[in-house]
């Protein structure tokens, strides 16, 4: 009887490790579009050398999905000079922009609200692909749980975007600009 029960046991307890988890990601986890985010960015494409306090760009969440990027030492100080108007449903979308030397309004998806590797999204004149698998590279340091978007098309600003778990935007490089995360504050 024993055996039987031991036997059971072993049985009862034997381990799944071959057996693959799935692991959902929710693009909320990693825009850091959330009340009083900020964040400090350098776009002068230097990447090994301390910046400069005054070309740096102050960024801070104003609600709705706008991020208000401003140059200058304090973000009080200075005037708008980027924008980016974000909107999350089914699909994680910039609706408005004034960003990497272009305006303009419109519905373009970067990926869903659930991203994954592979995923990726088609509109007028506007391709996405997701990948989860990187890293971001910054000037502040580097973050091994991303989710990019490589975005084509001359609807809005394509290039890459890459976001950072419990961060956000912590970079961009399109044909002409480039944007790095100096700090997440």
């Amino acid at each position: 009887m024993r055996g039987i029960l031991a036997l059971l046991l072993v049985l009862g307890c034997k381990s799944n490790d071959n057996q693959p988890v799935a692991m959902t990601q929710y693009i909320a986890d990693y825009h850091g579009l959330e009340d009083d985010a900020s964040w400090t960015y350098r776009d002068d494409d230097i990447s090994d050398a301390s910046p400069d306090d005054a070309r740096l760009l102050r960024a801070r969440y104003l609600g709705k999905g706008v991020m208000d990027f401003r140059r200058g030492s304090r973000w009080a100080d200075g005037r708008t000079q980027a924008m980016l108007v974000f909107e999350l449903d089914a699909e994680f979308k910039i609706i408005e922009w004034k960003f990497a030397g272009e305006e303009g309004e419109g519905d373009l998806a970067l990926g869903t609200d659930q991203p994954a590797q592979g995923q990726s999204v088609l509109g007028d004149d506007w391709f996405c692909s997701t990948g989860t698998e990187g890293i971001g590279v910054t000037y502040y340091g580097i973050f091994e749980d991303i989710v990019q978007y490589d975005c084509e098309g001359d609807a809005g600003p394509a290039g890459t975007f890459i976001f950072a778990l419990e961060v956000g935007l912590v970079h961009f490089s399109g044909e002409n600009y480039t944007l790095n995360l100096v700090a997440p504050w």
